[in-house]
């Protein structure tokens, strides 16, 4: 097969995936802010939507580690205090 040739259907393909997963955020967080979604990196290797106010510690635990996240994490296992606000 032609490089060219390789490299377009290769290059399409990595485009379809891409597409695949912005259509994901329809179906899996239809009712949530756009401001709040993120996309993440599962230790998996994949990507996911997540919605920073709506996601649970274990859910966020499942993701890289970044400082976003850890931030979140360490924001969700404080306790609520009206005081603080």
């Amino acid at each position: 097969m032609d490089p060219y040739v390789a490299n377009v259907i290769r290059e399409n393909t990595a485009l379809l995936k891409e597409v695949e997963l912005l259509k994901s955020v329809f179906e899996t967080h239809y009712s949530s802010l756009v401001m709040n979604l993120r996309l993440k990196n599962t230790r998996g290797g994949g990507a996911q939507w997540i919605d920073i106010q709506k996601s649970t510690v274990q859910e966020l635990q499942v993701l890289v580690q970044d400082e976003e996240i850890r931030g979140c994490i360490e924001h969700k296992q404080r306790p609520y205090r009206d005081r603080d606000y």
